[in-house]
């Protein structure tokens, strides 16, 4: 069993997203060899940090529109394989252990952040406050990839500051 983990902090109006492994980009499920045993995770930029901004301004803080964030899209890139690519599945998860991203006695709950996917092979989905919420479950010997578009519901004023907080994802394969 192997498992890779990604951590993401949260910096409002910004979300800081850590990417960790490195490999050539696809959009569409692909099978793989089956040797080694291993489980990869890619989360953003290949080899360095990929900052997400939302632009939240007075005109229009709390006015219900969604803001998306820049840079658009945001590889998420999971693969596993078992040797002889025996029957297994694979899961990757999203995880909060905290409500709220932090600034201060202020706070924005992690579930105003949800993402949009380019296609179906990791799900989309609002980031949990706190919990986990599987976005993926497929195959062994695959890999899934999609490009991730990032929003922040932007349906309430929050007060002006810097919100830091931390979401993993995790994938594993029993």
């Amino acid at each position: 069993m192997s498992e890779r983990t990604l951590t993401r902090n949260s910096i409002a109006p910004a979300v800081l997203l850590w990417a960790a492994l490195t490999f050539d980009a696809s959009a569409v499920t692909v099978v793989i060899a089956p040797p080694p045993s291993e489980v990869r995770l890619r989360v953003g930029a290949a080899a360095a940090t990929t900052l997400v901004t939302f632009t939240i301004t007075a005109a229009n803080a709390g006015n219900g529109v969604a803001i998306v964030g820049a840079p658009n899209p945001v590889l998420v890139q999971a693969e596993a394989r078992e040797t002889g690519c025996l029957p297994k599945s694979a899961t990757l998860t999203a995880n909060t252990l905290v409500a709220n991203l932090v600034s201060g006695a202020n706070n924005i709950p992690f579930s105003t952040i949800s993402w949009t996917t380019s296609d179906g092979d990791i799900s989309a989905g609002t980031y949990p406050a706190p919990g986990s919420l599987v976005i993926a479950t497929f195959p062994n010997c695959r890999r899934v990839s999609n490009n991730h578009t990032f929003r922040f519901s932007n349906t309430q004023v929050f007060p002006q500051g810097t919100y830091n907080g931390t979401a993993t994802y995790t994938l594993t394969m029993p």
